[in-house]
C-alpha cells in the first residue's frame, strides 16, 4: 500500500505554494461559487497513472475531477472536522461576538485586551502586501522559535516545522501578492505572537500561529483572533477557517464545521484497480475512525514518551519560584542590584516577572527587578502597586 504514504496534501500545496494536481479539471469554492484553477499550477502527470491519493481537501472546496478521458472515478472519505468562522450574516466583531459568547464570557475578552495593553507597549501589525525581506525573515525565525519551544514545553513535534524551508520559500512573494500574511503582537519591538495566514478569495486560513510562553497568563491566541476577524470585517473577508484540530478555542470561536476528504482517484476501466482502489479507501476509512475514537492520540502518546526518554536534552526545563509580597520599607533595608531581565542570562526571571504584572496590573516600565547581593536564588520585583520576593526554588540553567 504504497500509496498511502503519498504525501499528496491538497490543503497544504493549495494555500502554501498555490498548487493543484492535474487529476482536477476544476477547484469550487462554494462559500463564493467562484471558480478557481491554473492549468500551469498543476503538479502531477494525471491520467497517466491509475491511482492517484490526494488528503485533507476541505468540502467547502469542490474539486472537481478531470474527465477529459472518461477512464477515472473517485472515492470519497470523510476524514476529519474542520472549524470554521463565517461571518455573512455579521456587520461587525461587536456582532459576532455578541451572537457567539454570553455575557460573562464578552466581559471577560475585553479584559483580556485591557489587561495586556495595561501590562505592555502593545501593538498590533497585519503584514499584507507590503514587507521588507529583512522584516520577513526576522518573524519568520522568531515564529519558528517560539513553535519550538512551545512544542517542548508540550512534549510535542508541530508538523508545520518539517516543511519550514518551504514557507520560507514561498510565504515572501505570497505576503507582497496578498496571498498570504503574517499577524504579529508586539511588546515593543518584541513579537510575541505571530500567526501566519493564507488569504483565498473571501478567505482567511488561519495557518499557523504560536507564542512567546513567557506571556502565557494574557491570553494572546483570543485576542489575535479577535483582531484578525475585526481584520476580516474590514476587508471584506466573510471566512475565517481554523482548520482542523480538535481544540477548545476552536469550539468556542467557530459559528461552523466542515469535513476534510480525502480522495482516491482510480481508473475505472481496469478491475484491479477498481479494487485497490476500494482497499485504499477503506484503510483510510479505518484510520479515520480510530483518530475520531482518539485511539491514535494513546499511541502518539505512546512513542513520543518513547522518543523523549532517547533524548532527554530535549525535555523542557520547567523553573520554578516561590513569592512573597514584602513592604518597601523591608526591600529598602536589603543589600540589591538592578538586573535587566531582557538579557539572556535573566531570562529565566522573564515568566514570573510577567505573571506578577498579571496580578498586579503593573506596566513594564514601572518594573524593576533586583537580585539580593547575599543570596544568588533570590529576587525583588518591585512595582508600582506592589513589591515581591522571589526565590528560586530549581534552575536547571544553573544560572
Amino acid at each position: 500500500m504504497d500509496f498511502l504514504k503519498v504525501n499528496n496534501n491538497f490543503n497544504f500545496d493549495f494555500y502554501t505554494l498555490r498548487k493543484i494536481y492535474g487529476c482536477y479539471y476544476n477547484i469550487y469554492n462554494r462559500t463564493t461559487e467562484k471558480d478557481y484553477y491554473n492549468n500551469a499550477d498543476k503538479i502531477d502527470d494525471y491520467p497517466k497513472k491509475d491511482i492517484i491519493v490526494v488528503n485533507n481537501i476541505p468540502a467547502y472546496f469542490d474539486a472537481r475531477i478531470n474527465q477529459e478521458n472518461g477512464t477515472h472515478k473517485l472515492f470519497k472519505v470523510y476524514y476529519l472536522d474542520g472549524f470554521l468562522v463565517n461571518l455573512k450574516e455579521f456587520i461587525n466583531l461587536d456582532s459576532y461576538i455578541k451572537a457567539q459568547f454570553g455575557s460573562k464570557s464578552r466581559s471577560n475578552l475585553r479584559k483580556f485586551v485591557n489587561r495586556l495593553e495595561t501590562c505592555f507597549d502593545i501593538r498590533y501589525e497585519m503584514y499584507y502586501g507590503e514587507i521588507t525581506n529583512k522584516k520577513f525573515h526576522f518573524l519568520m525565525n522568531a515564529l519558528e522559535k517560539m513553535i519550538s519551544r512551545r512544542f517542548l514545553q508540550r512534549g510535542d513535534t508541530h508538523e508545520s516545522l518539517k516543511n519550514w524551508d518551504d514557507y520560507i520559500n514561498s510565504t515572501y512573494s505570497m505576503i507582497l501578492e496578498k496571498k498570504a500574511s503574517l499577524f504579529v503582537i508586539y511588546d515593543g519591538d518584541k513579537p510575541i505572537y505571530i500567526c501566519l495566514n493564507y488569504h483565498h478569495q473571501n478567505i482567511l486560513f488561519f495557518n499557523i500561529p504560536s507564542y512567546d510562553i513567557d506571556y502565557s497568563k494574557f491570553r494572546l491566541g483570543s485576542i489575535a483572533i479577535m483582531k484578525l476577524l475585526d481584520w476580516c470585517f474590514s476587508n471584506n473577508y466573510t471566512i475565517l477557517d481554523l482548520s482542523y484540530g480538535n481544540l477548545d478555542y476552536k469550539h468556542k470561536w467557530c459559528n461552523s464545521k466542515y469535513i476534510f476528504e480525502h480522495h482516491v482517484i482510480y481508473n475505472k476501466r481496469k478491475v484491479h484497480i477498481q479494487f485497490k482502489a476500494f482497499i485504499i479507501a477503506w484503510i483510510l476509512r479505518l484510520k479515520a475512525f480510530l483518530k475520531k475514537r482518539k485511539i491514535d492520540l494513546f499511541y502518539h502518546k505512546i512513542v513520543g514518551k518513547q522518543k523523549r526518554s532517547i533524548n532527554k536534552k530535549e525535555t523542557f526545563k520547567e523553573i520554578n519560584f516561590t513569592s512573597k509580597e514584602i513592604t518597601k520599607q523591608t526591600f529598602n533595608d536589603l543589600s540589591t542590584s538592578q538586573i535587566d531581565i531582557n538579557c539572556d542570562d535573566f531570562a529565566f526571571l522573564r515568566k514570573t516577572v510577567y505573571d506578577l504584572q498579571y496580578l498586579n496590573f503593573e506596566f513594564t516600565a514601572d518594573i524593576k527587578v533586583y537580585k539580593l547581593n547575599t543570596n544568588p536564588n533570590e529576587f525583588v520585583v518591585l512595582g508600582l502597586n506592589k513589591t515581591a520576593m522571589l526565590t528560586l526554588v530549581n534552575n536547571p540553567y544553573n544560572h
